[in-house]
């Protein structure tokens, strides 16, 4: 039976200040694509829908992750009750986890006959204090591309769910948690994601994932625990997806790889390249990556295919917090990445994060002692966040720092303050900004946070003010 499915990515808790700056005009993605305005889309409810459509089921999105709650409150309970879905589901972030439980609750209280599904990072680690606590159907444990058209199909009778991999539900009160489904062994199996859904004739940038996973195990991520594992789409099919994009939408100029780890396998990123290059492919693309494995080889076939920026996330400079956070790359690596980089005259992206485990004046200097070396002046500074499931969350819960039942209030991510007050990080984190552009003068930090926001958690205009002018101020988690 053809369900009608609603697909939504509710908004973040940092939604208001990006909607304020894509409604200004202020801030581009890259200092040197001045034509590019990026409008980023949720590749995850993107996959989800293509696959419930190949099933004959009614599919409509709301991406409100950049839009302010006020703002899509009434008008979506407004499409709620004219359209009257059978089903919503929810791609659930830590950062979005709030205005999902209160889309969640005004749905219920509509027509508490509307089934509510959850999926995502969030809720694949918290499931069973969700179901406890607020009124939701089923939850997706892990991906959920696999199990969608089952889990729909069978949401209206329990003991068929039962039988669904990789779901947790209530039943006469009871947490009900289904045998785990396994990852996705080729992701070639899946459609292309609904692309068409988010984009416009007028849009410039899609987003594509060409693989899923990451090798590291990192102490504040908990991509591992979600991805499981890392596995790659053919390179073939990648670029297939890329010209069917082209083709809907000829005014597509760049391409971002939404992938954690894109260059982990640099053979792949090469017949990436080749293939780009042998169907004469016209479009840019960027992407994120690790500093190691990298080779000048597979640089140099990047920047002949029209890659115009590599991001690493490289955390810090200190042997001993890289050592600690257990990202398994070393100084060395990164010192030598940013000089095959340079040599192949290739754009960098670096992304730090201060405030981790040890972190103190040495380390820090450390940081800025490396980024001289390998003189780079534009590093993303991000103040260390903790998120559920991870290493860092245990950490901070046998601190006494919080709880469990933190994520059932409405603060936001907390920071790691166990070892350094709010403004001791943000001092820090200065520093470094400082720093790295001091020889360039201010000018140039100033250029930097008005032309660097390629990614949601790194320096922002919201914050650049505090870290200019810090204040002298203790608030504790979530502030």
């Amino acid at each position: 039976m053809k369900k009608k499915v609603f697909l939504v990515s509710a908004p973040s808790e940092d939604a208001e200040k990006f909607y304020k700056r894509k409604r200004e005009h202020e801030l581009k993605l890259f200092a040197n694509m001045k034509n590019i305005n990026p409008e980023l889309y949720q590749l995850g409810i993107a996959y989800l829908g293509a696959v419930l459509e190949q099933k004959g089921h009614l599919v409509k999105f709301f991406d409100f992750f950049d839009i302010p709650f006020n703002v899509i409150e009434r008008k979506f309970i407004r499409k709620v009750k004219k359209l009257k879905p059978d089903i919503v589901g929810f791609s659930l972030l830590t950062m979005n986890r709030i205005s999902s439980f209160r889309l969640v609750k005004n749905i219920k209280a509509i027509n508490p006959n509307i089934k509510i599904i959850l999926g995502g990072i969030h809720c694949s680690t918290l499931y069973e204090q969700i179901l406890l606590n607020f009124p939701v159907d089923a939850i997706c444990v892990g991906e959920g591309e696999s199990i969608i058209n089952e889990l729909v199909e069978n949401i209206d009778d329990p003991k068929k769910l039962k039988k669904v991999k990789g779901i947790a539900f209530l039943d006469n009160k009871e947490v009900i948690v289904t045998h785990p489904a396994e990852p996705i062994k080729d992701l070639d199996s899946l459609p292309f994601p609904k692309h068409e859904s988010f984009l416009t004739d007028k849009s410039d940038v899609a987003y594509i994932m060409s693989s899923r996973g990451c090798v590291s195990k990192c102490i504040f991520c908990s991509t591992q625990v979600y991805w499981r594992t890392w596995r790659s789409r053919n390179p073939k099919k990648v670029v297939d997806e890329i010209e069917y994009i082209k083709r809907k939408f000829p005014n597509i100029k760049h391409i971002w790889f939404y992938d954690d780890n894109f260059t982990l396998d640099n053979q792949r990123v090469i017949e990436i390249c080749k293939e780009l290059m042998r169907r004469k492919v016209k479009v840019t693309w960027s992407c994120g990556g690790r500093v190691h494995p990298i080779s000048y080889e597979m640089l140099k076939y990047m920047k002949k295919a029209g890659c115009k920026l590599i991001t690493f996330g490289i955390e810090s400079g200190s042997p001993r917090i890289l050592k600690g956070m257990k990202k398994f790359i070393t100084r060395e690596q990164i010192i030598r990445a940013f000089k095959l980089l340079k040599n192949a005259k290739m754009n960098i992206g670096a992304l730090l994060i201060v405030g981790l485990p040890g972190e103190n004046d040495k380390t820090v200097n450390e940081t800025i002692d490396m980024l001289k070396k390998v003189k780079f002046a534009a590093p993303g500074v991000a103040i260390l966040e903790i998120y559920p499931n991870t290493e860092l969350y245990e950490l901070a819960k046998q601190k006494g720092l919080l709880d469990d039942n933190y994520w059932l209030t409405e603060k936001r991510i907390p920071i790691y303050t166990c070892e350094h007050t709010p403004y001791e990080l943000r001092k820090m984190a200065f520093k470094i900004v400082y720093e790295s552009h001091k020889n360039k003068g201010i000018l140039c930090l100033l250029s930097f946070a008005f032309k660097k926001i390629f990614f949601q958690h790194a320096l922002t205009l919201g914050n650049i003010k505090n870290l200019l002018f810090p204040k002298k101020t203790d608030k504790a988690v979530g502030c």
